[in-house]
């Protein structure tokens, strides 16, 4: 009997892998795939064997069940069952927080991810100060973990993905910026406070934004998390979610790398070939590629490990400053904010050109991306380069005139000096100074811009 059910095909190699007894009562969690068949008879046996249904996920379709081993042999028989998955646990990547002591990205690129809305499926968002003001950014909000209504980050790594994707640097008069500060955002809990979660969650994730693509306008999701591959390709839940999400046009950003501890580089969905893998570059806080130190890496031998991800592109991860709940910055690392980068970069790029289809856009990234000639299995097709797809930054155009500039602080000066002459106050050096400083600066910096 036990032969039996280890070599059934209704189960997911890694339910056989991780061993499962037909006698143990011991609870599992699973995902039931129904087929779209009627449920009524599977739902009775596993409710009359102590099992529970937590979810239904009309996406698979199919039921998110917690029940005992012993009963999955008695499951697999209803002909209703097509395939029994693992509702694998789900975790951010690799993500470490550190007090802020870096500098920001670069963000004179006159595209600012306007009109785009992208889906962040994490731990949460914070209303910090960055997504609320001046205007409220955080568009929708769905709660799959507590079913609070309104917008909350219990961890931190939702809130720093999404400062990264879209902070506009309110807080810190600008100095701190993601890549898309003008984008939208419709944060998914899918992640508790220990930055942990459950694949039928993350695929009703998904599914919700599938809902909700035309009424938010939602163009990307974010996936800076991962769960463990089933075996089975693409024929897995969340490799089939994501693919369909892609089809409908969602650009779909995944992290290459390790899900958590104990999952190495073969994490889901960063295996889905249709989506855009992100690798962490370990290089510096540019989003293009003239960083000398490439060269230092030159000499790396093109490896392989086992069950690798291959990303199809990497970008900075490392000491990038993002938000803090509550308010602040931090300096985050990982393939988490790696991936954050590029779902911001491809909001930059569909306010460029909104009429590009996903995958026009993971080919614009790939052929426009920086070698470093590391290998494509340590670095994919490359380096993320905005220069490249959007041209070098340049300032405002209102920086670029005298008169967004110059004429405006002599306006005001002249105003101020106006006002204590009539307010009958002598005039002294400070005063004079306090006019001839601001004129000063500005001066120099319309010499610079020219």
């Amino acid at each position: 009997m036990l032969r039996q059910l280890l070599s059934s095909p209704k189960l997911a190699p890694v339910l056989i892998r991780t061993g499962v007894d037909r006698n143990s009562g011991k609870l599992c969690k699973v995902i039931i795939e129904t087929g779209g068949l009627r449920t009524d008879r599977v739902l009775a046996f596993i409710e009359a064997n102590q099992g529970v249904v937590e979810k239904e996920i009309p996406l698979i379709p199919g039921v998110a069940v917690t029940l005992p081993q012993c009963v999955l042999a008695g499951l697999i028989k209803f002909p209703q069952v097509s395939k029994v998955w693992e509702n694998s646990q789900v975790r951010i990547l690799g993500e470490e927080a550190a007090p802020v002591y870096g500098g920001a990205l670069p963000q004179e690129y006159q595209y600012k991810g306007k009109g785009v809305t992208i889906g962040v499926l994490d731990t949460g968002i914070d209303p910090h100060e960055d997504l609320t003001s001046p205007g409220w950014r955080i568009l929708a909000w769905n709660d799959l973990v507590g079913g609070k209504t309104v917008p909350y980050d219990d961890h931190g790594h939702g809130t720093r993905v999404a400062g990264l994707i879209a902070g506009n640097g309110r807080a810190s008069h600008g100095r701190y910026q993601g890549v898309a500060p003008q984008a939208r955002l419709a944060g998914v809990k899918v992640l508790d406070n220990f930055g942990a979660g459950w694949l039928a969650d993350l695929v009703l994730g998904i599914q919700w934004c599938l809902a909700n693509l035309k009424t938010l306008n939602i163009r990307i999701i974010n996936l800076s998390l991962g769960t463990r591959s089933q075996g089975l390709g693409d024929r897995e839940p969340l490799i089939r979610a994501t693919t369909l999400a892609w089809k409908q046009g969602i650009v779909v950003c995944g992290a290459a790398g390790k899900a958590g501890v104990e999952y190495w580089l073969t994490n889901s969905p960063g295996i889905n070939k249709k989506i855009i893998t992100v690798g962490k570059s370990d290089i510096d806080k540019t989003l293009t590629n003239d960083d000398e130190r490439l060269q230092q890496w030159s000499q790396l031998r093109e490896v392989k490990p086992a069950n690798f991800t291959v990303p199809d592109l990497v970008a900075p991860g490392n000491n990038l400053v993002s938000l803090e709940p509550g308010g602040g910055y931090a300096a985050i690392n990982g393939p988490s904010a790696a991936t954050a980068l590029v779902s911001g970069a491809v909001a930059l790029i569909l306010e460029k050109w909104p009429f590009l289809n996903p995958d026009q856009i993971k080919a614009l990234l790939i052929k426009t991306a920086g070698d470093m000639g590391l290998g494509t299995h340590l670095q994919g097709a490359g380096v993320l380069d905005l220069d490249k797809i959007l041209g070098k930054p340049q300032k405002s155009a209102q920086a670029r005139t005298p008169s967004g500039g110059l004429l405006t602080t002599l306006l005001k000066t002249a105003l101020n000096l106006f006002d204590k002459i009539n307010s009958g106050s002598p005039l002294n050096f400070n005063d004079l100074l306090m006019v001839a400083l601001p004129l000063l600066n500005q001066f120099l910096k319309h010499r610079e811009l020219q």
